[in-house]
């Protein structure tokens, strides 16, 4: 049997990625907001395929910190978009980086 996302994530995850590409819109404009709903898309739209991907691949499961560190201070703060891009990307390499350690320490 394959393994199947937990209920929660399947109804929570859109109302988050509706509401972070809202609120992103309503602070920052539409081209802002698009960006963040194709971000987090695999987040919001859980797609089975994908999670089940994710779950068989622990070392980059993780990947998914970046857009979420990237949407985060765009909604939250009046930091410039530049700085939001880098934390974002750092957050990605910095989940890579505990993902890869899991994975040696699994091995």
């Amino acid at each position: 049997m394959a393994w199947e996302p937990p209920w929660w994530l399947l109804v929570f995850g859109p109302l988050m990625w509706l509401l972070l590409s809202a609120l992103a819109y309503d602070r920052r404009g539409w081209t802002i907001a698009a960006v963040v709903a194709v971000l987090l898309a695999p987040l919001g739209a859980p797609v089975s395929a994908l999670l089940r991907w994710a779950h068989q691949h622990p070392q980059l499961g993780a990947i998914y910190c970046g857009p979420v560190a990237f949407a985060l201070p765009i909604v939250a703060t009046p930091l410039p978009i530049w700085v939001c891009a880098a934390v974002g990307f750092g957050g990605a390499l910095i989940a890579l980086m505990l993902g890869a350690m899991r994975g040696f320490a699994h091995s």
